[in-house]
């Protein structure tokens, strides 16, 4: 199903139009982004690199019943992505872990539109297994105008903080798979 992100810190109506299709089929899951008003600012083009300084749609998923382990996975307009087993303790203070290109698990491609630009990645569920619980996740898009890294946030479940580690604001899978 497709649905719109919102502004992060207040939870209002974003600034740029963003869409994000959530589909699931024979235990592989997708994420389409629509990225409207861009400028596709992109920094850095290389695998695993600090993708968020610039443009980018995001997930974090996850099935850890503690919410502490999930994994962050981002996906700029040039086609490059960052993947990352994140460790969350919670007040900023959490590990990031890089998965090797060799052992990347997400097949994913984007590129730019008339309106601005796509992100789609996919993934089989059983890879992104943190734990016994059920799967939680959250949708983000970062805009910086083509300038100010994380200038405009923008959430499918909002954190309300100027963040997007923030783990309470994660949500059920199944609840968006309807």
């Amino acid at each position: 199903m497709k649905y719109y992100l919102k502004e992060n810190y207040k939870a209002g109506e974003a600034i740029y139009k963003t869409s994000v299709d959530i589909t699931e089929k024979d235990g592989t899951i997708k994420f389409f982004f629509e990225a409207e008003n861009s400028k596709c600012y992109c920094p850095y083009n290389k695998y695993n690199e600090e993708l968020f300084e610039g443009d980018v749609c995001e997930v974090f998923i996850g099935s850890d019943p503690l919410r502490e382990i999930y994994y962050e996975i981002v996906l700029a307009p040039n086609n490059t992505l960052f993947l990352a087993r994140v460790t969350d303790r919670g007040n900023r203070d959490y590990d990031i872990d890089h998965i090797d290109k060799k052992d990347c698990f997400v097949e994913y491609h984007a590129g730019k539109t008339e309106k601005g630009y796509f992100a789609e990645f996919k993934f089989k569920l059983q890879d992104i297994r943190t734990g016994d619980g059920e799967i939680i996740f959250n949708a983000f898009r970062i805009d910086t105008d083509g300038e100010y890294p994380e200038k405009h946030l923008f959430a499918l479940n909002p954190s309300l903080r100027d963040t997007f580690h923030y783990t309470p604001a994660m949500v059920k899978l199944k609840d968006y798979l309807k």
